[in-house]
């Protein structure tokens, strides 16, 4: 096998009151369970929010 760099994008969207949220949007370079945030993602979002770049992370959640 070829050396190669995994590009895996992820996103999540929620879906509430007829409107949609971009919760979640990160570009994951390897192939490693948990290999976002060296943890298992937790998220506590705020509907209200803009979203926004956090590190590399863009959305309206942050890690808990």
């Amino acid at each position: 096998m070829a050396p190669h760099e995994p590009v895996i994008t992820q996103a999540i969207l929620i879906g509430f009151d007829g409107r949609q949220h971009e919760a979640w949007r990160f570009t994951k370079h390897n192939y490693s369970a948990e290999g976002e945030l060296q943890r298992p993602i937790k998220l506590v979002c705020d509907l209200d929010a803009e979203p926004e770049f956090q590190g590399e992370v863009y959305g309206i959640c942050e890690a808990d």
